[in-house]
């Protein structure tokens, strides 16, 4: 699930979080590392995923976008009064199954072209290289 959405975050140019309920475990804080554009939550001990996420969604500011993917009818109530978007996991996975396909034909359709160095650096570049080839080929004895 993590690389799906790793995957989906990069080709969309956007970020991602992934709250695991670790509401069973003896972890007395909230575990957070982030891979990529991708965001990793393990909530701690007593907190289920959607007490974090009510939690997050609360202290939401309104600075971007935010789509909470879920099936839960309150937590999609909840989502609805503060402004953020709810996306159904089906409709998630299409869009990653679709952006996924999207990306395979831009790669199968990519023509790599050629790429000389003359038409990447400027004219006073290109002169500084050809003396330094000149100088070379004369100290080298080739003139």
């Amino acid at each position: 699930m993590i690389d799906l959405f790793l995957g989906h975050a990069s080709l969309k140019d956007t970020e991602a979080m992934i709250v695991f309920d670790a509401h069973r475990s003896n972890s007395r804080e909230i575990a957070e590392s982030s891979v990529g554009r991708v965001k990793i939550v393990f909530t701690r001990s007593g907190q289920s995923a959607d007490q974090f996420i009510e939690r997050y969604i609360y202290d939401y500011k309104g600075e971007r976008r935010i789509f909470v993917v879920t099936s839960d009818y309150a937590q999609q109530k909840m989502i609805f009064g503060k402004g953020v978007y709810r996306k159904p996991p089906q409709e998630m996975i299409q869009e990653m199954r679709t952006t996924e396909k999207e990306m395979r034909e831009k790669i199968d359709h990519y023509q790599p072209g050629p790429f000389p160095l003359s038409g990447r650096v400027n004219n006073g570049v290109r002169a500084r290289l050809e003396d330094m080839r000149r100088a070379k080929k004369f100290n080298c004895g080739e003139e």
